[in-house]
């Protein structure tokens, strides 16, 4: 994913986790493919149960949200988000250290499913998309490749495997097209992507997730806007401030 001196770009790390994650996305996808067309005798019956649906639908329950993030879609769509996160578990896990790797996994999806669960309770989530549920690992890929390109905005990743770009730009650009794929389709898989997103993108910017520290944060520009209120005038033979 990075490029070396060299102008080639190394293997991923394969670390435990890695091996350890795909192991199980493999195998849960084996048997999401034996239960739903070998076993399960209805539309809405035993695997797709375990599915994302809208609540429109009529089929959502409440721990689809925790099981749908094990099972996926077609062959190529798994076969894709697994080659993902081959490439990019193994180098943002050594930037964050494995404890705060799974931390901010944890954090950027817990935040995807809240912002997916609020935005169909309102009604933003299109009801003619209701009949599509959410399966993948959409929002952990949006968040450690905003992680990545904030962390090490210098960082060259091939895009397509082929064109050179930096990470930065990369990060920017996931986040813009999260936004817009939302609008136009407004359906699950687009929203829980731009709520992982901003799951990793809170995750940066708050020092690690920290809410005490994003609380801080907004004080702090909340303060500097009330203070920018103010003008300060030197005056007096002692130069003190005269505040108006």
């Amino acid at each position: 994913m990075q490029n070396n001196d060299s102008g080639r770009p190394p293997s991923p790390p394969i670390t435990p986790l890695v091996k350890a994650t795909l192991t199980v996305l493999i195998g849960a996808y084996l048997l999401q493919l034996i239960g739903q067309n070998w076993i399960s005798g209805g539309t809405h019956s035993g695997i797709n149960s375990l599915k994302l649906w809208s609540f429109a639908s009529g089929h959502w329950r409440p721990w689809q949200p925790f099981t749908s993030l094990f099972l996926n879609g077609g062959v190529l769509e798994a076969f894709f988000d697994w080659l993902f996160l081959f490439f990019l578990i193994g180098p943002v896990e050594q930037l964050l250290g494995n404890k705060r790797f799974k931390r901010s996994m944890v954090f950027s999806v817990t935040l995807a499913i809240f912002v997916v669960t609020v935005l169909d309770l309102i009604g933003a989530i299109s009801p003619i998309s209701a009949g599509a549920p959410f399966t993948g690992v959409t929002a952990a890929l949006l968040a450690m490749l905003v992680i990545f390109g904030l962390s090490m905005p210098n960082a060259q990743i091939l895009l397509f495997f082929v064109l050179p770009i930096k990470a930065i730009w990369i990060a920017r650009v996931s986040g813009l097209l999260s936004l817009l794929m939302f609008l136009a389709s407004r359906d699950l898989t687009s929203a829980m992507a731009l709520g992982g997103w901003l799951g990793g993108f809170i995750w940066i910017r708050t020092g690690g997730g920290s809410m005490r520290r994003l609380s801080l944060m907004i004080r702090k520009k909340k303060l500097e806007k009330e203070l920018g209120r103010f003008t300060v005038i030197p005056g007096g033979k002692n130069n003190d401030p005269t505040i108006h």
